[in-house]
């Protein structure tokens, strides 16, 4: 149904529109409430003129223009994935991600990360690619959950790290609060190491539903641990 992608890295973007012209995704939701900054050029995707705009909509806007008007959707959510609608710039995660839904998350944020996959676990279908790295080393890992079961475990299992707080997801916090955050430390290197890494299991995710549909869905999860 959707891609539901946020904080987009260097690359990532491209790599996505070829994925989605090779397997013919229609509907794609591009969630992050980040502007783009002077100084993120060097491990993101945007120029001096990005500065000020919302990471989705530049996102949205690229994709868009590389289809030149053709039967695709893709639709920019300038808002933190939250919760609840606890501020201006926050989105229910229940607004946002439906049930079937491909989840790529990007996010820099356990608690973010957390909020994700906790409402994942309740619905009856869905895969998300949880991606990440820090300075030197990533990751990218494969939930799927398939008829109320889960075929994979969650990230957070995996990753006790990201259960284990200390950290608060930016839609509780105020703009200035969010503005004091550190930009975090991260080479390109591991970053599209990171993000190849989900492209690969996206690509091997659409093409056994695109082949096989999902009784083929456990076998490939499975392998893609």
């Amino acid at each position: 149904d959707g891609i539901r992608d946020r904080s987009p890295s260097r690359g990532l973007g491209d790599v996505y529109k070829r994925q989605i012209m090779t397997h013919g995704i229609k509907s794609v939701v591009v969630v992050d409430g980040d502007r783009y900054e002077e100084g993120q050029h060097t491990r993101q995707d945007s120029t001096h003129l990005n500065v000020g705009e919302y990471k989705a909509v530049v996102l949205a806007r690229k994709i868009n223009s590389s289809f030149g008007g053709e039967d695709i959707n893709v639709r920019p959510i300038n808002r933190y994935l939250s919760e609840r609608r606890n501020s201006e710039e926050a989105v229910p995660v229940k607004d946002v991600i439906q049930d079937g839904d491909l989840v790529v998350s990007c996010v820099d944020n356990h608690a973010a990360r957390l909020v994700i996959s906790q409402y994942a676990q309740r619905l009856e279908n869905v895969i998300m690619i949880s991606a990440g790295n820090d300075l030197y080393t990533g990751n990218a890992y494969c939930y799927a959950r398939q008829d109320k079961r889960d075929l994979t475990q969650p990230v957070e299992k995996v990753h006790p790290e990201i259960a284990s707080g200390g950290q608060r997801n930016p839609a509780d916090m105020s703009c200035e609060e969010r503005a004091a955050l550190p930009g975090g430390a991260q080479t390109i290197a591991a970053n599209v190491m990171a993000s190849a890494l989900a492209v690969v299991l996206v690509s091997r995710i659409l093409k056994v539903f695109q082949v096989g549909g999902r009784s083929q869905a456990r076998e490939v999860l499975w392998n893609t641990e």
